[in-house]
């Protein structure tokens, strides 16, 4: 080498061909990379779906409050609320109305005509008085059978229920009867 001549030793980036050895190994590089993206891909989704559902959660929240926002807003302006307040419903089957007026104040809220079912007249029920109807149940003198025994040879019609085996009792709305 002469004075004019320099020499210097770089490193480059080169195509090389690789020995079966080292296509192994990258191949064995090339999966851990395909699953390391996977798993990313994964967590990713994972996240989004919790995060979508704590945000689902906050906008519901949000929500309610705006809502009772408004409710507040909407008190204050008009000086009213709604409450539960206790009412009375009179129906008058004569008239064919029906009035309902509020119990805490005596207020009338409603004054118009009855309604289909509300025509249909209630009856009374007195506890201390109730209905009487009447059943058929077994005769218990011949028991059911309609006829007594005075030997095997001889059988006579009933004389409690004429040989039909059944009675008409008086029942009650309580159950008791009445023979």
């Amino acid at each position: 080498m002469n004075e004019t001549t320099k020499k210097e030793i770089e490193v480059r980036a080169l195509g090389c061909e690789l020995t079966e050895a080292e296509r192994l190994e990258r191949g064995g590089a090339l999966a851990s990379v395909v699953m390391s993206v996977a798993n990313y891909h994964l967590e990713l989704f994972e996240r989004k779906a919790e995060f979508k559902a704590e945000k689902d959660v906050i906008e519901q929240a949000i929500y309610a409050l705006r809502v009772r926002q408004s409710d507040l807003s909407k008190s204050i302006s008009e000086g009213v609320e709604e409450r539960d307040v206790k009412c009375e419903a009179v129906f008058d089957y004569e008239a064919g109305t029906v009035t309902v007026r509020r119990l805490d104040n005596d207020q009338v809220i409603e004054d118009r005509e009855m309604e289909g079912l509300e025509k249909q007249m209630q009856l009374d029920y007195d506890e201390d008085n109730p209905p009487e109807t009447s059943a058929t149940v077994d005769c218990h003198a011949c028991d059911g059978i309609g006829s007594t025994q005075d030997g095997y040879d001889d059988p006579k019609p009933c004389s409690e229920c004429d040989g039909s085996g059944q009675i008409i009792v008086s029942v009650t709305a309580e159950g008791s009867d009445d023979e």
